[in-house]
C-alpha cells in the first residue's frame, strides 16, 4: 500500500469525524432548547414513576410529554 493514499484517507476520515462532532453537538443544542420549550408550555399532568426508580429516588413523569421532575 502508499502511504501518501493512506494518509490522505486518514485526513479525510479526520475530517468527516470532525464535520459529524459538530453536527452532533448542533443537534444536542437544538433538542436542549426544544425540551425547554416542551417544558415551559405543557400543561403537566405529574404522576409518581414507579417503573424505574427504586423506592428513595422516584421521580415524577408527565403523562402528556413525558419529562420527568424530582
Amino acid at each position: 500500500m502508499d502511504v501518501q493514499k493512506l494518509i490522505l484517507a486518514r485526513r479525510e476520515i479526520e475530517k468527516e469525524i470532525s464535520s459529524l462532532n459538530k453536527k452532533l453537538g448542533d443537534f444536542n443544542k437544538e433538542l436542549k432548547n426544544i425540551n425547554q420549550l416542551i417544558f415551559k408550555n405543557c400543561e403537566h399532568n405529574w404522576i409518581k414513576d414507579y417503573n424505574y426508580y427504586t423506592y428513595d429516588e422516584r421521580h415524577y413523569r408527565c403523562t402528556i410529554c413525558n419529562m420527568i421532575k424530582n
